[in-house]
């Protein structure tokens, strides 16, 4: 049986790998987009919410993700209630995320590429799963109790889950609702 201490090294190695994976690759993606999605420089900058209500991913029409209570709103780029966080190619919104309990929080990808995710929260094994471009990953918080969950993407980005349940329950990776 793995110790935490070696499972967070582990997590970490494959982050590590990714990254360097990510950066040798010398494919090229055509991503168009119904919408410029916000920049700026990593870590360093709070993403504007995206207005639109899709993007073009590869060729592929995607819904951007609102929170259920008020879907026309767009999400905030540093803080917000709800359970969706959404990665793009220049960062993640909201950076920090308050959900209620019992809470399903999801991650939505984007981003043209596929992109890695490691999540974090004391106590419990971490996460790691990959999001390929235009899908989402989600994990179910049904317990009670406070858990933070932090997490970075192998793009480098990061941010943190604030939620009332636990344990972690992965769900199925799910592709966000795509038309040709």
């Amino acid at each position: 049986m793995m110790t935490m201490k070696r499972q967070c090294c582990l997590a970490l190695f494959f982050l590590a790998g990714s990254i360097s994976l990510a950066s040798c690759s010398s494919g090229t993606s055509s991503s168009s987009s119904t919408t410029s999605l916000p920049s700026g420089k990593a870590g360093q900058h709070t993403l504007r919410p995206i207005d639109a209500t899709s993007v073009v991913i590869n060729g592929k029409t995607v819904m951007v993700p609102r929170e259920e209570y008020s879907p026309n709103r767009p999400t905030n780029g540093l803080f917000d209630n709800g359970q969706q966080v959404i990665i793009t190619a220049d960062g993640v919104l909201p950076r920090q995320l308050n959900a209620p309990t019992p809470a399903t929080i999801t991650w939505t990808n984007l981003s043209s590429k596929q992109v890695g995710l490691l999540l974090v929260a004391q106590g419990v094994r971490p996460v790691i799963h990959q999001i390929p471009a235009g899908t989402r990953y989600s994990l179910a918080f049904p317990g009670k109790g406070a858990v933070v969950v932090n997490y970075i993407t192998t793009t480098r980005y990061n941010g943190s889950v604030t939620v009332g349940g636990m344990p972690l329950t992965p769900l199925t990776s799910t592709t966000v609702s795509a038309k040709s």
